[in-house]
């Protein structure tokens, strides 16, 4: 009963100096004590000077009090606040200190020094504890900074316990039973934390979405992982494209990411959504790490004529293959960083096939661009295969010499024609058609064919060939004649005649008689028969009378 009545006394004089309850903590002044009557020794040799500045923790048995509050004319005006009257009271050992959350502090005012407690800052715990204790270690009992990256939410905090991961990290707390303190871990690569939740694993950032070189082999190109093989050969001829450039393996990503604000559309990639993206797809490509944004909602096109090997290309450098029809302008000092315009790559010329890809890097075509074999034709520009190359209308396939390379695409001769095209392996190819028995043929049917200008336009051209029966015809004074299922021409006679100018197309004309009475005039320029004029009465048989010398002709 004594002990708790002096540990009551003590507490209400400590009170009522506060003006607070005695736990709230407040400022306190070393004291020297004396030991009362009816005390037992205090320890340390103290002597108290009453029962009311005596504590106790069990009956019969006392420990000096050394600490006793300002008072309220020690303080400066100025300065009585809760800032300076908020303290604690003496702890049980009867030495001064500070209440958990509160670490001791002298300042000095008026030229007098004050020891007081001053609340806990923030990313700090102050545990409490006796002045002397506090000074001895001050490193683990008194004003303790949190561990390394961890902080806390507010001040006055009075645990370890109550530090968090700082963002940017992940709190890994003391192993279950553990006195140990808790701690932070950095986020890795494409993680993020924003921190102070006491989160134990870092978020990915969404949807494909990444820190800056963040990129790697997986995501780049997932085709490569055997189902989509990137060439390194055409024929015998090695050959670097792009693509072999592993740059999902772009870098290591920043780690202790903050925000999901940082988490960006990937190089290769567009967004389709705000927390997703996928691969631009084939022929296109996008560059940069970047936030989301109109920007970042598609891919760009590669240039006129190029395309890329694959999906998920992260600059224009990728569009490095050709598309079939297309050929390098300048193959010898063609850059990838001039493919940023379309005038790297032109329509496949007339009479020449382009396959696209990365044919253009063997030494034998390094443009792309294969001339058709044998004088060949295409029908259009931008043809991609061999395949494509023909005999065009109007044109044979000379076989004549035994050296099949020596094979050439020949106009049909006069007399000839043909309507279709021919590939080089097709019956009869070495042949034109006949319009018949002595029946001339001219090229006079229109075949189109196409330049590609300088300005990569293409125009039409007119180029004319003997290519159906339209082609064949008859002079003047000349008929047809159908034979044995062929035609053939015929010439007319004095006594006949035939058409009165050339004729084409190929038609049964007969040689028609004459008036009676009338014979066809012979004209040495025509190399055929002769025709009846409009004056037909001129050639009428002739008779001639003589009479008294005078010769009189009639018809």
């Amino acid at each position: 009963m004594r002990a708790l009545l002096a540990v009551l006394l003590v507490a209400g004089a400590t009170s009522v100096l506060a003006g607070r309850r005695p736990d709230a903590g407040r400022s306190l002044l070393q004291s020297s004590c004396t030991e009362p009557a009816g005390c037992t020794a205090c320890p340390n040799g103290c002597d108290m000077t009453s029962p009311s500045n005596c504590i106790g923790s069990t009956p019969g048995f006392y420990k000096c009090v050394k600490c006793i509050a300002y008072s309220a004319t020690d303080l400066p005006t100025s300065t009585q606040s809760a800032a300076w009257v908020n303290r604690v009271p003496s702890r049980l050992d009867g030495s001064c200190g500070c209440a958990p959350k509160y670490y001791m502090k002298t300042v000095k005012l008026n030229n007098k020094d004050f020891t007081i407690c001053e609340i806990c800052p923030k990313d700090s715990y102050c545990p409490g504890g006796t002045e002397t204790f506090q000074t001895k270690n001050s490193g683990n009992d008194a004003k303790v900074a949190c561990p390394d990256n961890m902080a806390t939410t507010n001040t006055g905090r009075s645990s370890v316990l109550d530090c968090v991961n700082k963002a940017g990290y992940s709190y890994v707390p003391p192993a279950d039973g553990s006195t140990n303190a808790p701690s932070a871990a950095i986020c890795d690569g494409n993680t993020f934390s924003v921190g102070l939740r006491r989160q134990k694993t870092c978020t990915p950032c969404p949807g494909g979405l990444r820190l800056s070189k963040g990129l790697d082999n997986d995501v780049a190109f997932p085709q490569s992982a055997g189902t989509l093989t990137i060439p390194t050969t055409v024929g015998s001829t090695a050959i670097s494209p792009a693509y072999k450039k592993d740059y999902g393996n772009d870098g290591n990503p920043d780690k202790g990411a903050t925000s999901a604000s940082l988490c960006l559309v990937p190089p290769g990639f567009y967004a389709v959504s705000r927390s997703k993206v996928i691969r631009c797809p084939k022929g296109e490509f996008r560059q940069d790490y970047v936030s989301q944004g109109v920007s970042t909602s598609k891919c760009s096109a590669c240039p006129r004529g190029t395309t890329t090997f694959g999906s998920g290309s992260p600059s224009v450098d990728y569009c490095d293959q050709l598309l079939p029809g297309f050929y390098w302008t300048a193959p010898d000092t063609r850059s990838k960083n001039a493919q940023s315009t379309d005038t790297v790559t032109k329509i496949c010329d007339q009479k020449c096939y382009c396959p696209g890809g990365y044919a253009q890097e063997k030494a034998a075509s390094p443009s792309g661009r294969t001339a058709c074999p044998k004088g060949m034709w295409t029908r259009a520009t931008g043809a991609k295969a061999s395949s494509d190359c023909m005999v065009p209308p109007g044109h044979r396939l000379d076989k004549s010499d035994t050296d099949a390379t020596k094979h050439s695409v020949t106009p049909c001769v006069s007399g000839e024609y043909f309507p279709d095209w021919r590939a080089e392996g097709a019956t009869d190819v070495e042949k034109c058609q006949k319009c018949g028995t002595d029946i001339a043929s001219e090229a006079v049917e229109v075949l189109p064919t196409f330049d590609v200008n300088a300005d990569f336009t293409v125009t039409q051209k007119t180029t004319r060939v003997a290519r159906t029966s339209a082609s064949c015809y008859i002079e003047a004074g000349d008929g047809i004649v159908m034979e044995n299922g062929k035609f053939r021409k015929v010439v007319c006679n004095t006594r006949n005649y035939g058409v009165a100018a050339r004729q084409y197309e190929l038609r049964v004309t007969p040689c028609r008689e004459c008036p009676p009475g009338t014979v066809t005039e012979s004209i040495s320029s025509l190399d055929s028969g002769g025709f009846c004029t409009a004056q037909a009465r001129k050639y009428q048989r002739q008779v001639s009378t003589t009479t008294g010398g005078t010769t009189t002709t009639t018809y």
